[in-house]
């Protein structure tokens, strides 16, 4: 059971790095097809959302075979910046 759990993370990990380079690439290609909405505008604008999607995949994977989704996001979610900075100020996170 635990390691259907794991999968079902690993995807679900997998699925939310892919999915920004596809976002990104879906509102850049809508852009240029709301500004040239002609069948040239189509076709970059498909282009756009096509390079996003392969992108994200191509991503996604290269991190999930390196050190893992889950472990990938929540590196890029801890932020000791901020824990030095109120450190700095010499503010106590209780009060």
């Amino acid at each position: 059971m635990p390691d259907i759990m794991d999968k079902v993370t690993e995807a679900m990990g997998w699925i939310r790095i892919a999915l920004s380079p596809a976002v990104a690439g879906g509102l850049t290609g809508g852009f240029i097809y709301l500004s040239y909405p002609g069948p040239d505008g189509v076709l970059a604008g498909l282009s756009c959302v096509l390079m996003g999607v392969i992108t994200g995949a191509v991503w996604a994977t290269r991190i999930a075979r390196r050190k893992g989704t889950i472990r990938f996001l929540s590196q890029s979610r801890f932020t000791p910046e901020l824990d030095d900075a109120a450190a700095c100020t010499g503010k106590d996170s209780a009060n």
